[in-house]
């Protein structure tokens, strides 16, 4: 008999042969088979269920409600070729039967110790185990301490997950793939956000290969993210990294060239033939003429024509704040970036809800700049200026006040 997969992590799902039997069983049932797979030794005393899933019942009714789904259960999912049943059942406890083919992915990620005798490619399989939270969307009326118990094994499997993704950045790490081993610390930070360590790796990595601009938009939105939720300001390391950056950036700006790598960082791949930076490495000219009482018009166009001039490596690692920010004024700039996946985020601005503060396009057309200008210098030319729009006749003055390194705006 083929094997039955039990998957708990991301919804409760069990499958044979690719035919789904979770709908088939009782929630009661689905909860039976939860415990017992997260159980010491996935066993459990038959009075500590019905304790748990029927709290309200009094004792026999509890004990028939057990044998009821005890015997569904054998029903549906049925015995294997040498007769076995999935749950045994004494005059105690119940248990899952380890001679039954079974899998599931909680016992898979349970499993892991601390990854070192563990190749990539295992740490890889474990990893993507993680489709949601722990029973996602399951929940029982009036059963509070069984809600305690999920709530509790979510944070066992958080925990879990946070060290398999630390064992494969490591591995990354020690491979020098410092781009995958950046991707893997971005995981890390959605299981907790205001971990500080997970942040310098990055701002590590980032300077590393060579990503300062990145590096530095990314301390500044980790930063509002500790004094928004947390009202603290980043550690002292932290924010000594993020003056190395700016010093590193303004060097960059003022010499004119890019910064110099650190010893093992990944170089920017070569320039294709039909790339437009490969017909001119000098001045890159542009020229916007301005349409009265369209709002942002001078921005957008900006945005629309430096795009132009850009191959896809480079549109590639335009950070991601910058593409969310600035796509609520150009709502193509998503698509033409090559965002991840068009994210929410930039959807959501795309249709202007919520609004984005012009402060903040201001700071993300400026970054964008910057970014821009790390492969050529640019020339904005603006004919009639007369005509500018009001929102980009202050983002100009902006400007003014925080210049940025071989950019020049003339009128």
């Amino acid at each position: 008999m083929p094997k039955i997969t039990i998957h708990v992590l991301g919804g409760i799902s069990i499958t044979r042969e690719g035919r789904h039997l979770e709908d088939k069983l009782s929630h009661k049932s689905l909860a039976i088979l939860s415990l017992l797979l997260t159980a010491s030794q996935m066993r459990m005393a038959k009075a500590r269920v019905t304790a748990l899933l029927w709290a309200d019942s009094d004792p026999d009714a509890a004990k028939s409600n057990l044998r009821f789904n005890l015997w569904s259960i054998r029903k549906i999912i049925g015995v294997d070729e040498h007769g076995e049943d999935l749950i045994l059942s004494d005059r105690e406890f119940i248990r899952l039967n380890p001679r039954y083919p079974f899998e599931s992915d909680i016992l898979a990620v349970k499993a892991f110790k601390n990854g070192s005798d563990m190749d990539a490619a295992d740490l890889v399989s474990l990893r993507q185990y993680f489709k949601g939270e722990y029973m996602e969307g399951f929940y029982l009326d009036d059963c509070e301490e069984y809600a305690e118990i999920i709530l509790m094994e979510r944070m066992t499997c958080q925990n879990i997950r946070a060290d398999i993704l630390e064992a494969v950045h490591d591995r990354l790490v020690a491979q020098g793939d410092l781009r995958d081993a950046v991707q893997i610390m971005l995981e890390t930070l959605r299981i907790d956000p205001f971990d500080e360590t997970c942040a310098c790796r990055i701002l590590q990595h980032m300077k590393a290969l060579n990503q300062i601009t990145q590096a530095i938009g990314f301390y500044q939105d980790f930063a509002i993210r500790l004094r928004k939720n947390l009202n603290i300001a980043p550690s002292e390391q932290l924010q000594k990294q993020y003056k190395h950056l700016l010093a590193i950036q303004h060097q960059t700006a003022e010499s004119g060239d890019s910064p110099i790598p650190s010893p093992g960082a990944v170089q920017p791949e070569p320039l294709s033939e039909k790339s437009p930076q490969k017909k001119s490495c000098g001045l890159l000219k542009v020229q916007i003429r301005c349409i009265p009482d369209i709002a942002y018009f001078w921005m957008a166009e900006c945005i629309d024509i430096l795009n132009a001039h850009l191959d896809r490596a480079v549109r590639s690692q335009i950070p991601q704040r910058i593409i969310a920010d600035l796509t609520w004024i150009y709502p193509a700039f998503s698509e033409i970036a090559g965002a991840a996946e068009n994210t929410p985020e930039c959807r959501l601005r795309a249709q202007k809800d919520p609004a984005v503060p012009d402060i903040r396009l201001f700071y993300a057309l400026r970054d964008y700049l910057m970014h821009v200008s790390q492969i050529r210098p640019v020339e904005i030319v603006t004919e009639n200026c007369v005509a500018i729009d009001c929102h980009s006749k202050a983002f100009l003055k902006f400007m003014a006040q925080k210049p940025v390194g071989r950019i020049e705006f003339k009128p």
